[in-house]
């Protein structure tokens, strides 16, 4: 018999063995699951991933928390303090129907119609599970705001949006998850400027010092938010009561024209990416920012990730994700509406400068799959699933 040396698998194998001794203890006791003292549950959820990983499944906490309220609680607690490890998902949504689309094991989860509370909705985006979804109360005919969990179903109001002229609103994120930090931020770009709500606040307010035009991009990274302008980049501090800008950079690299330039993080560097032009003429930049030396520098390579532009949202994601997906690449939506099957894409490869075609985000996830032969009419979007 050959012998494995190897110490990470000796690691996991013996967590798998301790795992076991304690089944086979059920088993041979013959006490159902529900009836484990919560200690010995934890024990359990800890044991799924390997301690050196330090991280929890999203599935394995969502199927934990389905047990009973007492598993409920223990997963609850353990979420709380470990992180979720997981890839993006991608929320469908047509008509009264909406689906999870899980890249990892490519399967695709029916859930309840995410817009059913929301008429008139939109959503500007997603951050930690939380979508932020804007809508017209029917009855006062208002402009509201609210942030929701498609998959606990959780709902958190916002200040009503009037002042902000909701429909020249480009992009929302949250600075943190809601559910384990409540004083988080949520931040719009929008006409005018920047503005925010911070937990707890009766409106929102406008930045101060802040461009008076619409900004191309805003995001979250390391507690800061950086804000994305043409011509100049912001970086500020949400750390207080209201944000401060610590940084103002202006645009110094000259680079090709192009229509919209967006924000990401991939692989702990923030990449800008231009895009210009339309359909197969459609064309790219992609640089990474030096904060030091206060600018930006040419990417011709993106690793083993590809980007994925969608409407409002750039995400990098490892090539993994989707079978036969090219590498250096960026996935993108040939236009901003959706067509009678689908939102079409477009691939752009950075080595050759090349664009080509595929007929719609369906067959790029996965067409063979039953459940995403009907139609979609809405804008796709990328979020981490958060069960809490």
């Amino acid at each position: 018999m050959v012998k494995i040396k190897d110490p990470n698998y000796l690691k996991l194998r013996k967590v798998f063995d301790e795992l076991q001794k304690v089944i086979d203890g059920i088993i041979n006791s013959r006490r159902r699951w529900s009836e484990l003292p919560t200690d010995l549950v934890e024990l359990i959820l800890k044991k799924l991933i390997p301690s050196e990983f330090d991280l929890l499944g999203f599935r394995d906490i969502l199927r934990s928390k389905l047990v009973c309220h007492s598993w409920r609680s223990v997963a609850k607690s353990c979420s709380s303090y470990a992180p979720l490890c997981q890839t993006p998902w991608l929320l469908l949504h047509q008509n009264n129907r909406s689906s999870l689309f899980d890249p990892a094991e490519r399967k695709v989860y029916k859930i309840r119609n995410v817009y059913e509370n929301f008429p008139c909705a939109r959503c500007v985006g997603s951050s930690h599970g939380w979508m932020i979804i804007f809508y017209e109360d029917i009855h006062s005919q208002e402009s509201m705001a609210h942030l929701f969990n498609p998959i606990s179903r959780s709902s958190i109001p916002l200040p009503g949006i009037q002042t902000l002229q909701s429909y020249r609103i480009s992009k929302g994120i949250i600075s943190s998850n809601p559910f384990t930090n409540k004083n988080f931020f949520v931040v719009v770009a929008c006409h005018g400027g920047l503005a925010f709500y911070k937990h707890e606040d009766k409106s929102w307010t406008k930045f101060n010092d802040a461009l008076s035009h619409l900004y191309d991009d805003i995001m979250f990274y390391n507690d800061k938010l950086f804000a994305l302008a043409m011509e100049s980049l912001e970086v500020w501090d949400c750390s207080g009561s209201s944000p401060i800008k610590t940084v103002h950079l202006q645009d110094s690299v000259s680079h090709i024209p192009v229509d919209h330039t967006y924000l990401v993080e991939s692989l702990g560097e923030i990449l800008r990416v231009g895009k210009g032009g339309r359909g197969n003429t459609s064309h790219f930049f992609v640089e990474k920012l030096n904060l030091t030396d206060g600018k930006w520098e040419k990417v011709q390579n993106l690793g083993d990730q590809i980007l994925f532009l969608f409407h409002n949202q750039l995400l990098s994601l490892p090539n993994q994700c989707f079978l036969g997906c090219e590498e250096n690449s960026i996935y993108y939506g040939t236009s901003d509406c959706v067509t009678h099957c689908g939102q079409e894409i477009g691939i752009y490869n950075l080595q050759y400068n090349m664009v080509r075609r595929i007929e719609t985000i369906c067959i790029l996830i996965g067409k063979h799959l039953e459940e995403l032969k009907h139609c979609y009419n809405a804008q796709p979007v990328w979020m981490v699933p958060n069960p809490w």
